[in-house]
């Protein structure tokens, strides 16, 4: 009886190894990746087309959500929303949409149009900072790259439609169940709380694999997206938090740079956080070129190299 349990313990163990190998291995292979692609220039190319492209988009979406919501309404849910991706520029965003929409007055339906279709230039950067993950496919068009940033613009624009719906929906049933003389009314009111809390995530989590899946240039098993969009959307919010205690402990940029100290805050962010995107881009190609990851990253006994020698998962 002793011997069976020692040699439970002792394949458990060996398992327990086969597992952390294998998790190096692919540690490994994805910064091999990210070397060859070259990551860390390609991020700070995101991040200089983020400065260029922000306030175009921010302000042809407050145009196009401002008859629905109100002007001062759609300016203080769009500048907590991009908080949400841009922590510590709150003072900074919400006094440069104001200054800007002062100087120009509303956009029209053109002018929005206009104005998210000049926004687009980060996009175009994503994507082929994301296609450069997988060398093997096949490259894009001048034509094909534009048509794509445009389809990415519009469905950042539909998902913070979607966020807006689902905001006004659970504020409005945590209205309603506070209004209800009943016992279970704080527990509900905690719950919507909750989801208010988590609908951020969830946006990022869901960008991240619809980015995964089907902007890459080449097939991505639906797992092999899943999995990068969910380590990916943990690391970003890690680093929300860390780099907001760094520029108020550490990183004090207004020291050093005066009154730009909010936009170099703004650039090391959106470097920080294409970092992070092409991170996962490289670990979502690793995974797609391993082929079944679930599968991989659990079973031992497997080499300790990346990719396993098993054919792609189409």
């Amino acid at each position: 009886m002793r011997r069976a349990r020692q040699l439970r313990r002792l394949l458990y163990r060996a398992s327990a190894w086969s597992h952390v190998r294998h998790l190096l291995a692919l540690g490994r292979a994805v910064v091999a990746a990210g070397l060859r692609d070259d990551i860390a220039n390609q991020a700070a190319v995101i991040a200089y087309y983020t400065l260029f492209s922000l306030f175009p988009l921010l302000l042809g979406i407050l145009a196009l959500l401002s008859p629905l919501l109100g002007a001062a309404h759609t300016r203080e849910y769009l500048v907590a929303r991009a908080l949400g991706y841009f922590p510590g520029a709150e003072a900074f965003l919400e006094q440069t949409l104001a200054d800007i929409v002062a100087a120009r007055g509303r956009a029209g339906l053109l002018s929005a149009l206009g104005l998210l279709f000049a926004g687009r230039g980060v996009f175009a950067a994503i994507a082929q900072g994301v296609g450069r993950a997988f060398p093997a496919a096949p490259s894009r068009s001048l034509l094909q790259q534009t048509l794509l940033a445009v389809v990415m613009t519009l469905g950042v624009v539909g998902l913070l439609l979607f966020s807006a719906g689902l905001t006004v929906g659970l504020r409005f049933l945590r209205g309603l169940a506070l209004a209800q003389p009943w016992a279970g009314v704080g527990a509900i009111g905690i719950v919507l709380d909750a989801a208010s809390a988590l609908l951020p995530i969830f946006l990022t989590t869901l960008a991240l694999f619809l980015l995964y899946r089907y902007i890459p240039p080449a097939a991505v098993p639906f797992r092999a997206a899943a999995i990068s969009a969910g380590l990916t959307a943990l690391l970003f919010e890690a680093a929300k938090w860390l780099f907001v205690w760094y520029a108020a402990v550490l990183g004090r940029f207004n020291l050093v740079y005066g009154s730009l100290g909010a936009v170099i805050g703004l650039l090391t962010w959106a470097y920080v956080a294409g970092l992070l995107l092409l991170l996962g881009a490289e670990v979502c190609a690793v995974l797609s070129a391993g082929a079944g990851p679930a599968a991989d990253l659990t079973r031992p006994g497997q080499p300790d190299r990346w990719p396993p020698t098993r054919r792609p998962v189409r």
